[in-house]
C-alpha cells in the first residue's frame, strides 16, 4: 500500500485520473452547494449549518488545487520518471491532506447543525452539540497530527532528511479512516430516535430515516 510521499514503482502512471476525479467531484460539489445556499438565500432561512458547508466546499477547493499541482509535479507517476519535481509533488500533496480533513471536519459539523435545527427537543439538542464537540476536536486533532506527523515538518515530503522523527504513517492513516468511518455511521443514525417519535406511520418513519442516511452518506 503506497501512502503519500511514498512512491509508486511498477504502477502506471494514475496521475491524470486522480486530477480528473478530483476535479469533477469538487464541481459537482460546487453546483449542489450553490443549489442549496440559493434555496436557503430564497427561503431567508440562511443558517449555521450552511456557513459551515460553505467553509467546508472552499476547503475541498483547496484540498483539490494542491493534488493538482501535485499531479502537475508529477505525483502518481514512477519515481524514475518525476525527475527534480519529486520533492514539490510530495509536498503539495502533503498540503492537500490539511484543507482534505478540515473539509471533513465541517462537513460533518453541518450536518450535525442542520441537525439541530430540525429536531428541537431538549434530549437531542444534549447529544447534538456533544457530538459537535467530538467532531470539532477530532477535527483540530487529526490536523495537528497531519501537520507535525514528522519533525522536521518538511521531513513529511523530503526524504532526503535522514534526522528525524516520524508517526508511523500507516497505523494514523488506518486510524484516522476508523474514525472517520465510526464518526460518519453515528451522524446517519443520530436522527433515528427522534424520527420514531415523530407522529407518523411506520411506513413514513422508515422513508424518512432512509432519507436522513442517504443524505449524509452522500
Amino acid at each position: 500500500m503506497a501512502f503519500y510521499g511514498q512512491t509508486t514503482d511498477g504502477i502506471p502512471d494514475r496521475g491524470h485520473v486522480l486530477f480528473i476525479t478530483a476535479l469533477v467531484m469538487v464541481l459537482i460539489a460546487s453546483i449542489f452547494v450553490a443549489i442549496r445556499l440559493a434555496m436557503r438565500v430564497h427561503l431567508k432561512e440562511f443558517g449555521w449549518d450552511d456557513l459551515f458547508l460553505v467553509i467546508a466546499l472552499v476547503a475541498s477547493v483547496m484540498t483539490t488545487t494542491a493534488i493538482n499541482l501535485a499531479v502537475v509535479h508529477g505525483y502518481g507517476r514512477k519515481k524514475a520518471d518525476m525527475g527534480e519535481d519529486i520533492h514539490i509533488a510530495f509536498k503539495w500533496f502533503f498540503v492537500a491532506q490539511i484543507p482534505y480533513k478540515v473539509a471533513l471536519g465541517f462537513t460533518k459539523a453541518s450536518i450535525v447543525l442542520l441537525y439541530l435545527r430540525i429536531f428541537i427537543t431538549k434530549s437531542f439538542q444534549r447529544v447534538g452539540k456533544a457530538f459537535l464537540v467530538i467532531i470539532v476536536a477530532w477535527t483540530v486533532a487529526s490536523v495537528l497530527v497531519t501537520i507535525f506527523q514528522c519533525i522536521p515538518i518538511e521531513a513529511s515530503w523530503d526524504h532526503d532528511i535522514k534526522t528525524k522523527q516520524c508517526v508511523d504513517r500507516d497505523s494514523w492513516w488506518y486510524a484516522f479512516a476508523g474514525i472517520n468511518t465510526v464518526t460518519d455511521i453515528s451522524i446517519a443514525i443520530l436522527p433515528i430516535p427522534p424520527v420514531r417519535h415523530l407522529k407518523l406511520s411506520k411506513r413514513d418513519k422508515i422513508g424518512l430515516g432512509f432519507v436522513f442516511g442517504v443524505g449524509t452518506l452522500f
